[in-house]
């Protein structure tokens, strides 16, 4: 079996998430946790960050209010000021 190893760069650029954001998620345990390559290097599997991002559309589609997760997050914000 062969696997593809994403570097932080490409993550970032597959997701559109920052860097900041990437190592939090993945602390909360809410992103695939890197694996080690060396000892100052990390990657990601790419089919892992494929089924992240799967399970992302799904909930999206599970919305029951057929809005978007950006404008619920966003009434909420606006809900809690």
């Amino acid at each position: 079996m062969s696997h593809i190893i994403l570097s932080t760069k490409k993550v970032i650029a597959k997701t559109t998430i920052s860097r900041t954001t990437l190592h939090r998620k993945v602390k909360e345990g809410t992103f695939p946790a890197p694996i080690t390559l060396g000892a100052h290097s990390v990657g990601w599997v790419e089919s892992e960050v494929d089924a992240w991002i799967e399970a992302l559309m799904k909930s999206r589609a599970a919305n029951s209010d057929g809005e978007s997760v950006g404008e619920n997050q966003f009434q909420k914000r606006e809900n809690a000021a």
